[in-house]
């Protein structure tokens, strides 16, 4: 499923760029210009998400079950998201940060798979 949906992003994106150069913007230039590419980036996802959108409305494609900890533990769920772009954005900046936010990320995870274990009673 991963590989149609990135075979798919990469058909999109490279037909908006195509787009592009049928409108006077070369490759060069969308490289060369932040705003074309978070332009391509937005295009891609409006086409994306409204191709997903009808497909999925339509009754094709596949539902995920999300578990029952998903509302319980949202909190730590948006922790970890918080602590990972914090690593992600610190990667560059400072080592000793980033080696501090991914030993409190570890820990979270770690909290939250006991946490899981212990509901569950394994």
């Amino acid at each position: 499923m991963m590989s149609t949906g990135y075979a798919l992003l990469g058909t999109v994106q490279m037909s908006l760029l195509l787009l592009f150069d049928t409108l006077g913007v070369d490759m060069a230039a969308v490289q060369g210009n932040l705003f074309f590419l978070v332009l391509a980036q937005v295009m891609t996802a409006i086409v994306m998400f409204t191709f997903l959108f009808l497909y999925y409305y339509r009754g094709r494609g596949f539902v995920f079950d999300f578990p029952s900890w998903r509302w319980k533990h949202l909190w730590l769920v948006m922790l970890e998201v918080i602590l990972i772009a914090l690593i992600l954005q610190f990667i560059y900046v400072n080592k000793l940060t980033m080696i501090i936010a991914a030993v409190v990320t570890l820990t979270a995870l770690l909290l939250l798979s006991n946490k899981m274990e212990k509901e569950e009673g394994l």
